[in-house]
């Protein structure tokens, strides 16, 4: 997230709360940034950072927990057991067949490595190192990761082989089409804020699904590669809504109390999204595809009605379990932390 103070913009970078010297009559960043606060507590879904600072010049912050471990739960919510190691994961994605997860994982020194894991005896490999903290996407082979580099930038990496790697194009991959063509990316746009674009998961072309000035991300196919559901703010908050994946016809509203969560859309037709918000709650619509039609069940919800236990997780491709990063301590409650004229901080003599 981006943050204006009096002579300054805050971003994040990393997990670090990042200050920058702006000015404001030229819109222009001018010296070099410095760190205000490290290992912030961060929402992978939307890129934000539990922050929030005044023009006064006071910041508060929520930092990041510790150590977690990854652990099975069925969709009742029962634990199912822990994997290996525990570390400071900052998201994970199920291979298809769910024997397999790509995770990513902070290092000591702060910065960001992938590795793939097995779900089941919990060993692990590095895949990728010091890269972004961006999502991870199969394709529906399993042979294949999209990630995103820190230049924005999307990249294709084999799981058999890592020097085997391209680069699509810019972008946030957020799926990968179920006939392995494309790849749903979200692009920022200094006038357009964000959209979806559509990369050719074998490289070349990249084609806009849509471009207004709402918000439009987090783009995932239907399993008949015909619909795409994403995120929208058009109504005023941000809300899964789908449309034709020619992105010429009617953009259909799925939620209305708002949700913040990528949806996951299930081998047999079901979606399954959070619709609240805190992101906690999992709920799920079955669909029905015919032809050029797509129809929506009730809303029911899922994982018991329980919380889920993480905003770090992935859902199964058959819909029965999710695989979690657990917090270690998990009763250790949570502190904010005020920082009082930070400004004067950073413009202090060291």
């Amino acid at each position: 997230g981006l943050y204006a103070a009096p002579g300054y913009v805050l971003f994040v970078r990393g997990r670090n709360l990042m200050a920058q010297p702006f000015d404001a009559s030229e819109g222009t960043l001018n010296g070099e940034s410095v760190v205000l606060a490290e290992n912030l507590s961060f929402n992978t879904n939307r890129y934000t950072g539990a922050i929030s600072v005044s023009t006064r010049g006071t910041l508060v912050y929520l930092p990041s927990r510790s150590l977690s471990r990854l652990e099975w739960f069925d969709m009742e919510g029962r634990s199912q057991g822990k994997v290996g190691e525990p570390a400071h994961y900052f998201n994970v994605a199920l291979a298809p067949d769910g024997q397999r997860a790509v995770a990513g994982i902070r290092r000591e020194d702060g910065k960001n490595d992938v590795w793939i894991i097995d779900a089941i005896r919990g060993t692990r490999a590095k895949f990728i190192e010091n890269t972004s903290h961006e999502w991870l996407v199969w394709s529906h082979d399993g042979r294949r990761i999209a990630y995103c580099d820190h230049e924005t930038r999307c990249h294709v990496r084999d799981t058999d082989d890592a020097r085997k790697d391209i680069i699509l194009g810019d972008g946030i991959a957020s799926d990968w089409s179920p006939d392995g063509k494309m790849i749903s990316v979200s692009r920022q746009d200094a006038k357009t804020f964000m959209d979806i674009f559509l990369l050719d998961a074998a490289g070349g072309s990249a084609r806009p699904f849509n471009r207004t000035n709402d918000l439009e991300m987090a783009g995932m196919f239907s399993p008949d590669c015909k619909w795409l559901v994403y995120l929208s703010n058009q109504s005023g908050r941000e809300q899964l809504v789908v449309a034709p994946l020619t992105g010429s016809g009617t953009v259909r509203q799925i939620t209305f109390t708002g949700s913040n969560m990528i949806p996951c859309w299930l081998d047999d037709g079901t979606l399954l999204y959070s619709e609240n918000s805190t992101g906690a709650k999992l709920f799920a619509q079955s669909t029905k595809l015919s032809g050029d039609s797509i129809e929506f069940g009730e809303p029911q919800p899922r994982f018991g009605g329980l919380d889920l236990p993480s905003r770090v997780y992935s859902i199964s491709h058959d819909g029965k379990r999710v695989l979690a990063a657990v917090p270690e301590d998990k009763n250790k409650s949570e502190s904010l932390i005020l920082v009082q004229n930070w400004p004067g901080a950073i413009s202090a003599p060291r």
